[in-house]
């Protein structure tokens, strides 16, 4: 009776112990996914999708099999029971426009690891900067720095240069207009005077100039705060308001401030005006007066060393 017993108690144990196993094969099969040295920096605004193969993924249509916001905190896992994960392919959007090449997946220490790479034309960036001023429409004419704008940009795109063009509203707020690699996305129109209707309509709605910028020079802190390390150079296409005119006249340090910081680690910033540069040259920058917005200044500032 004892013997039955005992065959009986080794049974269980064996049930259990198999059953452990069983679960913690099962717990193991669910992988987690990270993003280690990757070239595109985390972003809220910014999505990572991952595919089960490269076709999917280069397909502007492919379906991912999952996503998340692209954060340190994103917490995606893959079940190697539906998909090998050295199969996997992974990507950064944001809305429609790819932030990032498709990458593909290793598989190293039970995890998946993609190494992410960006399809910027450069990590450091040229930034035109435009004040949503209503006196700068009336100064130099609003239509002729839209089109000044729009060309610029469709420049900047063939000749694969990392320009971003963003908008400084009357709050100090600032907004994205566009990048040159977006237009890698748009659709292209037979209209020699309008090859880009996206891009004109982005430019249009965002670049307003119907606003009372309070101080062109303070408003800077929206763009190194935006930027930081990621900027190369600045354009900065504004008015005379609130900017002193005369001479001698000493500047806020508060509002020097950005253009100095700039100044002092060798970003060139380029104003051009419809007012004085004395203020401006004070903080180094380099600055043109004009009344009229012209492609070929604009393209010879870009290219400014």
């Amino acid at each position: 009776m004892n013997t039955v017993k005992q065959l009986y108690f080794i049974l269980y144990v064996v049930m259990v112990i198999c059953l452990t196993i069983d679960l913690e094969i099962a717990n193991c099969n669910e992988y987690p996914i990270l993003f280690n040295d990757q070239d595109v920096p985390f972003n809220y605004n910014y999505e990572v999708r991952i595919f089960s193969s490269r076709k999917q993924c280069i397909d502007k249509d492919g379906t991912p099999i999952t996503y998340n916001v692209y954060s340190k905190s994103s917490a995606l896992t893959i079940s190697d029971q539906k998909y090998s994960p050295t199969a996997l392919w992974a990507k950064v959007v944001q809305g429609k426009i790819d932030r990032s090449l498709c990458a593909p997946g290793q598989f190293i220490n039970y995890t998946v690891r993609f190494h992410l790479k960006s399809n910027l034309f450069g990590e450091k960036r040229i930034i035109i900067v435009v004040a949503n001023s209503e006196k700068l429409s009336l100064g130099m004419g609003g239509w002729k720095i839209w089109y000044t704008l729009i060309h610029t940009m469709i420049n900047c795109y063939a000749e694969s240069l990392p320009v971003s063009l963003v908008a400084l509203n009357e709050d100090n707020r600032m907004d994205f207009v566009v990048q040159a690699e977006d237009i890698v996305h748009m659709q292209r129109s037979y209209r020699l005077t309008n090859p880009y209707p996206q891009l004109t309509q982005q430019i249009k709605s965002r670049i307003t100039m119907d606003q009372q910028i309070v101080h062109p020079m303070k408003s800077l802190y929206a763009v190194h705060d935006s930027f930081k390390d990621k900027i190369k150079k600045v354009i900065y296409i504004t008015d005379f308001s609130n900017v002193p005119d005369i001479q001698r006249m000493r500047l806020n340090p508060n509002y020097a401030k950005i253009p100095l910081h700039w100044n002092n680690n060798g970003i060139l910033l380029s104003v051009i005006t419809n007012g004085r540069c004395h203020a401006w040259k004070k903080v180094h920058a380099k600055c043109y007066k004009t009344n009229t917005l012209r492609i070929a200044k604009l393209k010879q500032i870009l290219h400014e060393k």
